[in-house]
C-alpha cells in the first residue's frame, strides 16, 4: 500500500519538477540578440513605431480635404411662421401662416477644385512621416546603445564572478594545506588567523560579485522585457564580428537624416502658412425631393461654384508666417550643429578604437605569460616537485589574466559599437 502511494505521488509531482527545471535553464544571450531585441522590443522603439503610424494617419487626414464630401439628409416637420418677422405685412391678413407640413430629403456632394493650402498640408504630412521614420531610426539606435552597455556591464560582472569563484577555490585549498601544516606543527596559530581571514575575504568578495552580477542582469531583463527571475548566460562577443559588420554597413547617419527631415518639415509648415493667402475654389451640388410629404413631393436640385480668398485677417497670418520663417532658420542652425557633432564623434570614436586595440594587444601578451606559468606549475606538480597549492595559484593567475583579456575584449566591442553609433550604422549590425 505504501509503495502504491509513493508511486502515485511521484507520478503527480515528477512532471512539475521536470518543467520547473526547464523554466530554470539559463537563457544564452548574445550581443547581437540583445541588439536585435532592443531595436524591435524596447519600449522607446515601440513608441517610435506608433509615432510613425500616427504620421501615416495624418497623411490620410490631409488627403481627405481633396476628396469628395458626400452627405445625405432628410427631415419632415409641421410648423407655423410669422410673415411680419420676415418683413412681410399684408393689410387685413393674419401675419401667422400655418400650420403646414414641410418635407425635404436630398443628397449633396462637395468637391474642392483648388486649394493650395490643403495641397501644402498634404506635402507637410508626407514630410512629417519622413521625420517620424528618421526619429524612429535615431531612437532605435539610442536604445541599442543603452542595451549594449547593459549587456557588457552584465557580461563583465559575470566574468568577475567567475574569477571570484576561482579565488575562493584557491583560498579554500590554502586553508586546507594550512590546517594540515598546523596539525603537523609546521605553522603557528597566528598564521592560521591570516589564512582564515583571506578565505573569509574571498568569500565576501564572491558574495559581492554575485550581487553585482544579479543587479546588472536585472538591468538587462528590464530593458528587454524578460521576467526578473529569468537566469541569463551572457555569451562573450568577439570584436572581429563587430569589425566585419561595421565594414559591411553602409547607411546615412540617422541623426543627420532626422535633422534634415526636421528642416524639411519646418519649410513645409512655412509653405502651408503662406498658401493661406491663395484663393480656394470648390463646387457643390445636391438633388432631392421637396414638398408637403414624401408622397406629395417633387424633385429639386442645386449646383454651383464657390471661390474665396482672404483679404485681411487682423495681421494674424502675417505673424504666423514670421514664426514659420524663424522655425526654418532654427532648423537650419540645428542641422549644421548636428553635422559638426557627427564629424567630431566619428573622429573621437576612431581614436578610442585604436587606443583600445593597442591596450588589448598588450594584455594578451601578459595572458600568454600567465598561461605558460600555469602549464609549468601543472608539469612541476606532475613530476612531484610542485604542490597543488602552486597549481591553484597559477590557475588563479591565469583566470585573472583571462579576465583582463575579457575586459579588454569588452572594451573593444564597446569601442566598435561607439564607432557604429557615430557612423549611424548600428541598426545594421
Amino acid at each position: 500500500m505504501a509503495r502504491n502511494v509513493y508511486v502515485i505521488l511521484l507520478a503527480l509531482f515528477l512532471p512539475s519538477l521536470v518543467f520547473a527545471g526547464k523554466e530554470g535553464l539559463p537563457l544564452r544571450l548574445t550581443m547581437f540578440d540583445a541588439l536585435r531585441m532592443a531595436r524591435d522590443e524596447h519600449l522607446v522603439s515601440r513608441i517610435a513605431n506608433e509615432r510613425v503610424a500616427q504620421a501615416i494617419a495624418r497623411i490620410g487626414e490631409a488627403r481627405a480635404g481633396l476628396l469628395p464630401q458626400v452627405e445625405a439628409r432628410a427631415f419632415q416637420r409641421r410648423r407655423t411662421i410669422n410673415l411680419e418677422a420676415q418683413g412681410i405685412s399684408i393689410p387685413g391678413q393674419d401675419p401667422i401662416v400655418g400650420p403646414f407640413n414641410t418635407f425635404d430629403a436630398r443628397i449633396g456632394i462637395a468637391q474642392t477644385l483648388f486649394d493650395a493650402q490643403t495641397l501644402a498640408r498634404l506635402k507637410a504630412a508626407s514630410v512629417d512621416r519622413t521625420t517620424s521614420l528618421a526619429e524612429q531610426e535615431k531612437i532605435e539606435q539610442d536604445a541599442m546603445v543603452l542595451v549594449a552597455k547593459f549587456f557588457m556591464d552584465a557580461l563583465r560582472a559575470q566574468q568577475i564572478l567567475h574569477v571570484a569563484e576561482k579565488r575562493v577555490e584557491r583560498d579554500d585549498q590554502r586553508l586546507r594545506v594550512a590546517e594540515e601544516e598546523l596539525r603537523m606543527g609546521l605553522r603557528s596559530e597566528n598564521d592560521m588567523t591570516r589564512v582564515r581571514a583571506d578565505c573569509a575575504l574571498s568569500r565576501a568578495q564572491r558574495i559581492s560579485a554575485y550581487a553585482e552580477f544579479n543587479e546588472r542582469r536585472l538591468d538587462v531583463v528590464a530593458a528587454l522585457g524578460f521576467s526578473s527571475e529569468q537566469p541569463i548566460d551572457f555569451v562573450p562577443p568577439r570584436a572581429t564580428a563587430f569589425e566585419k559588420a561595421l565594414r559591411d554597413a553602409n547607411k546615412d547617419h540617422p541623426d543627420l537624416v532626422a535633422a534634415e527631415a526636421a528642416l524639411e518639415a519646418a519649410r513645409a509648415a512655412r509653405t502651408v502658412e503662406k498658401y493661406d493667402w491663395l484663393p480656394k475654389l470648390s463646387a457643390q451640388a445636391d438633388y432631392g425631393a421637396s414638398g408637403k410629404s414624401p408622397s406629395a413631393s417633387s424633385g429639386t436640385y442645386a449646383f454651383g461654384l464657390q471661390a474665396s480668398m482672404p483679404i485681411f485677417k487682423s495681421g494674424e497670418q502675417h505673424f504666423r508666417i514670421q514664426e514659420a520663417e524663424s522655425r526654418v532658420r532654427e532648423s537650419e542652425l540645428r542641422h549644421g550643429q548636428v553635422a559638426r557633432e557627427v564629424d567630431v564623434k566619428i573622429l573621437q570614436a576612431h581614436d578610442i578604437l585604436e587606443k583600445t586595440k593597442s591596450m588589448k594587444t598588450a594584455i594578451e601578451s601578459e595572458k600568454n605569460e600567465a598561461q605558460k606559468f600555469q602549464l609549468l606549475a601543472v608539469e612541476r606538480h606532475r613530476m612531484g616537485v610542485g604542490t597543488s597549492l602552486q597549481v591553484k595559484d597559477a590557475e588563479l593567475l591565469l583566470a585573472e589574466a583571462n579576465d583582463s583579456v575579457s575586459e579588454a575584449e569588452a572594451t573593444l566591442c564597446l569601442a566598435y559599437l561607439n564607432l557604429a553609433r557615430a557612423l549611424g550604422t548600428l541598426g545594421e549590425l
